[in-house]
């Protein structure tokens, strides 16, 4: 069966299998479905509040979704190095810059990026010369043609386009697979735009901005809301539960947020 679009909510629970069990690193049966079903659509869109649990990998569950049937351009052919996300997230995050040409030419020729993915001008000339100087078709995303066989004009283009910083962000940064594909939405944003009802609370509080600092102080302990010796307790028994899980079941225990 194919589907002309195919919509999931809650597409985190799609995911790679966690632990240091034999199925761990292995696709959940969630995930084969989807990867599956991605691959028979024409369309598709994943909706998820809490699109990374542990770690920043857990992105690429998504995107392997999203990369299936005629969705190629999302992660590039199989030898592009959008697929390995232990290589390409220091680069995306800043934490690694590449400087040389050929090296960043991997990261841009797959998957190739359409010329409406940016509204930077310098962006979309120079890439509307490399896509015409290499008879790219506009779906065309993928090339395997060498940095050297562009002109030394169009390269030296590429590569000033390359050193270029925007908001303190470089290149990569700003031009992913990441950021073409992933839509991120915050509560106040919808919020302002009217889509979504405001909440009766203020969810992160001030306490230069309170009206009354007393009840400040006796509703809240820096920005967290405090709570009564009884909870206190709970949450205290719990640790003590988690601690000596722990020293029983090497690395058991809670995962906590405080």
């Amino acid at each position: 069966m194919n589907f002309e679009i195919l919509i999931q909510d809650e597409s985190h629970k799609s995911r790679t299998k966690q632990g240091m069990g034999k199925d761990a690193g292995e696709p959940n049966a969630l995930l084969q479905f989807m990867i599956a079903a991605a691959g028979r659509s024409k369309h598709v869109l994943l909706g998820t509040a809490t699109p990374m649990q542990t770690q920043v990998d857990d992105l690429w569950d998504q995107l392997k979704i999203l990369h299936q049937g005629d969705g190629r351009f999302v992660l590039g052919n199989d030898f592009s190095p959008w697929h390995y996300p232990e290589q390409v997230v220091p680069v995306v995050t800043g934490k690694e810059k590449i400087d040389d040409i050929e090296t960043a030419w991997r990261y841009v020729r797959s998957p190739l990026p359409p010329l409406e993915s940016s509204n930077e001008s310098d962006f979309r000339r120079v890439i509307h010369e490399v896509r015409g100087e290499l008879g790219l078709k506009p779906r065309d995303f993928d090339t395997a043609a060498a940095v050297v066989s562009l002109p030394r004009a169009v390269r030296d283009d590429l590569e000033d386009l390359m050193d270029s910083e925007r908001a303190n962000m470089g290149f990569f940064q700003r031009h992913n697979p990441i950021v073409r594909h992933v839509v991120l939405r915050k509560r106040k944003v919808l919020e302002d735009a009217g889509i979504l009802q405001r909440v009766g609370v203020d969810l992160h509080p001030n306490q230069e901005k309170s009206r009354d600092p007393n009840t400040f102080a006796v509703l809240f302990q820096q920005r967290a809301l405090r709570i009564n010796e009884a909870f206190e307790n709970a949450y205290e028994a719990a640790r003590a539960f988690g601690r000596a899980y722990g020293r029983r079941v090497g690395g058991g225990g809670f995962m906590k947020t405080w």
